[in-house]
Formats: structure tokens, sequence, C-alpha cells
């Protein structure tokens, strides 16, 4: 994660996207596990007063993605711009003359930020909508080149792993090839605290530099093992039926991708700054998510 910014810098920053404009406070939102999140405080030459998020990129999203910061920029303009609720990207800086790393501004969206005790139904409808947009809609020359998640996955099994909790499920993997399935935009990192919450409504889905384009049940399986961790078996069940019957998309291909989101998440658990006793227990619980969808998978 990119270290803080200095007041003077940040200024700057506010100065490059609206050159009458000064900073008067800032904050740091939570999330950013990979990129550094700050909320701005900032008035105009009219003295009419905002608020704007700047997103750092770190290293590891670098690694993963040189370009990840133009990317995201990139497909957030295509998203408003087809009237999907995401935030309007304000400012992309790739230059490193003001921060080593890339960074992009975009607009704060409002929200109380309390999920639903259930937030199943919301997030299923959601998730549901965004796999349903055709790709044809959004302005293709705003559209940036999006990998395609198969090439990720490959990249994930080429990884080294230390942990031989894991190597079954890679040799899995490995073994067994990608179920055949149409493609669509895909979220990336779908899960509750990617979504801005006002009076238990989704009002925008945020945080879009894992975006990529592949199977629906990629970004379902990721989102099924994090709702696992955040609400329990009986919330990723409930998720799961209410997308499936949304969406349509068909089943069988799930154990392969479930596969593949215990693979790409568990062995980053370490880097997301939890407590050793909740890494434990999310760790015991992927993995014996993980057996459900090894058994399922060599079922058939």
């Amino acid at each position: 994660m990119p270290a803080l910014a200095s007041q003077a810098t940040l200024a700057a920053i506010v100065r490059r996207l609206d050159p009458a404009a000064e900073l008067i406070g800032c904050r740091r939102l939570q999330g950013g596990v990979s990129a550094t999140v700050l909320a701005l405080d900032i008035r105009d030459g009219e003295g009419q007063e905002r608020r704007v998020v700047l997103r750092n990129h770190g290293a590891a999203d670098l690694a993963w993605n040189p370009r990840v910061a133009a990317q995201e920029h990139a497909l957030l303009a295509a998203l408003h711009a087809a009237g999907q609720p995401v935030p309007r990207p304000l400012l992309l800086d790739e230059s490193g003359s003001l921060l080593r790393t890339p960074y992009v501004v975009v607009s704060f969206v409002e929200g109380d930020g309390v999920a639903p005790a259930d937030p199943a139904p919301a997030l299923a409808a959601r998730l549901a909508a965004i796999h349903a947009l055709p790709t044809a809609a959004l302005p293709t020359a705003a559209l940036p080149p999006l990998p395609r998640r198969e090439t990720q996955v490959a990249r994930l099994l080429g990884e080294s792993q230390a942990d031989p909790d894991y190597e079954e499920i890679r040799a899995a993997l490995a073994a067994t090839e990608a179920p055949a399935a149409e493609t669509t935009l895909l979220h990336g990192d779908f899960w509750p605290g990617n979504v801005i919450w006002d009076a238990g409504e989704a009002v925008a889905v945020i945080d879009w530099e894992d975006a990529a384009i592949g199977p629906p049940l990629a970004d379902l399986a990721g989102a099924r093992l994090e709702l696992l961790w955040s609400h329990g078996g009986g919330a990723m069940a409930a998720f799961t039926l209410r997308y499936l019957a949304a969406s349509g998309v068909e089943v069988p291909g799930l154990p392969y991708w479930d596969l593949v989101a215990a693979l790409d998440k568990l062995p980053r658990l370490g880097a997301w700054g939890l407590r050793p006793d909740a890494a434990a227990a999310m760790r015991a619980a992927g993995l014996r998510f993980a057996a459900a969808a090894l058994a399922a998978l060599r079922a058939g």
C-alpha cells in the first residue's frame, strides 16, 4: 500500500483537479488493502464545497496490472456514461510527478454505510445487473482492453505457493479445463465492502481495479466466499440462489470457479491486516469451502 501523501501534495492534486480549488480537509477511508483511499474535502473558486475520493494504487495492484489506474478510470467513464451506479471518474495521473504510483480521483458517493442484516437480495440483484450489461452498450471509445479471467487463472496457477494446504486445489484446477461459458463484464472483487449502502440499498459499486472479461460464475464464486466470511453459510446460500434466479446463469461450472476463488483469496489473507484469530477462522472456513468444491468437481 502506498504511503500517505503530505498535505502539500494533496493540495497540489486538488489544484490539478481544479486550479481554483483548495483542500480543506482529508480523511482515510476504510478498505484499500492494495491502494490508499482518501476522502478529500475541497472548496472551489466560488466557495462551493464538495468531497472527492483519491485512490492511489500500490505495488500489489501494479504488479498484477501496470495500467491498473488507467483501466479503472476508463472503465468507470464507460460505466458512468452508460448510466451504471458507479463513481464518476474525475482525474487520472500516471505521471509520477505528485505521487510515485498512479492514482485516480473519483466522485464521492453518499451513503450511510449500513448494509442490511440480510444483504443477499440486494447483492444478488446488483451482481446480476452487472452481468446483464451488454459490453456493446458501453461507449466503445472509453472501454479499456480488460484482461480475460481465464488468463488470470493461468497466471494464478503459475505462482509459487509455500502452503501445502493449497496444492490439492492447484492440482485439481491444473487438471481441469475451465468450463465453457458465455463471457461478460466481471467486477472481479464483488463483496459487501465494495458496495456503497444507503438505507439498506446498494446505491453504487466501487473498486473496479480487478475488472475482467470472463464467465459470470467467476464473479459469483468470489462473492460466495466473501459472503461466507462476512455473513456465514446461510447468507452465501441465499445469495447464490437469488443470483441464479435473477441472472439465469447455469450452475454446473460453479465448483471450478469456487476453487479458483479459494486459490486466489486464501493465500492473501495474511496481507489483509486481520487479527490472527479472525484470519485463522477465515482460513478454516475457506478450506472447508474449497473441500466442498473439490468434492463436487470430482463427483462430476
